[in-house]
């Protein structure tokens, strides 16, 4: 399988010069836990591979919130996200 990167670009409730989240995986599995404020937050995906990619943001509990990124392939994608 093919790793992709997921960097969590800006938050609303931060401020700009914060560093990126920057979380890393393949296949069917999920990151580490990571906090985000509340407020609009900026998603971004780097996927080097040609297959299908799809990731989903969770709550703690697992429940899914939003669909971040669904396509084949592609260098990359973003997505602005209010929690």
């Amino acid at each position: 399988m093919t790793p992709f990167i997921l960097t969590l670009v800006l938050s609303a409730a931060q401020p700009t010069k914060a560093e990126p989240v920057i979380l890393r995986g393949d296949g069917q599995q999920a990151t580490r836990r990571f906090d985000i404020d509340r407020g609009l937050t900026v998603f971004k995906l780097t996927y080097p591979g040609n297959r299908h990619v799809a990731v989903w943001l969770v709550d703690r509990e697992g429940t899914k919130i939003d669909l971040l990124v669904n396509q084949v392939g592609g260098p990359s994608a973003s997505k602005a996200v209010y929690v």
